[in-house]
């Protein structure tokens, strides 16, 4: 994982451009977190709050392959930075122009003044650093990706412990 990170880093670094078309972001999402379940058994990670027409409203413009690579990250630290006994929540919400996707722990959380360097390549907090091995590459990555298919990334600390990461994506225009 962490060699194609540095490879997509540096690519979306380069100024390749992504082939974006439009997919529907929840079940790109329920896609990947089976599969995540199936290489991360034992672990508790729940879709939460999703309506039941919302696969008519969460089109995106993005690359499925960009998209997989940024939720890999992000459940990959929810889960490398919380205990296995903690359950992993995500939910996805419909605003009037864009989807919001939030990956929410109960780990070891972040100060509220790391919250825009844990974007940075190579940053680790002084708790994740104790905490597992990492070089800091997945959350820069991720934040390229979110950059490239023109959403917005953030994180906070959860109340009650842990983090929220969350990034939101432009609704794609239908066309008329």
């Amino acid at each position: 994982m962490i060699i194609e990170n540095l490879l997509q880093l540096t690519r979306l670094g380069s100024g390749t451009r992504a082939d974006l078309e439009p997919v529907l972001l929840d079940r790109i999402i329920e896609r990947e977190l089976e599969s995540f379940r199936a290489r991360n058994r034992g672990r508790v990670i729940q879709l939460v709050g999703v309506r039941p027409d919302l696969d008519h409203q969460a089109i995106v413009e993005a690359d499925e392959t960009l998209l997989g690579l940024l939720l890999e990250n992000l459940l990959g630290n929810a889960v490398k930075y919380s205990s296995p006994a903690d359950v992993i929540e995500v939910t996805i919400t419909v605003e009037p122009d864009a989807v919001e996707v939030r990956i929410l722990d109960r780990g070891i959380g972040f100060d509220e003044g790391a919250s825009e360097r844990l974007f940075e390549p190579f940053y680790r907090s002084e708790q994740a650093r104790g905490a597992a091995n990492g070089l800091g590459i997945g959350l820069a990555l991720c934040r390229r990706i979110v950059d490239e298919l023109g959403g917005r990334i953030w994180a906070q600390p959860r109340d009650g412990g842990g983090a929220v990461v969350a990034f939101a994506l432009p609704l794609a225009n239908d066309g008329g």
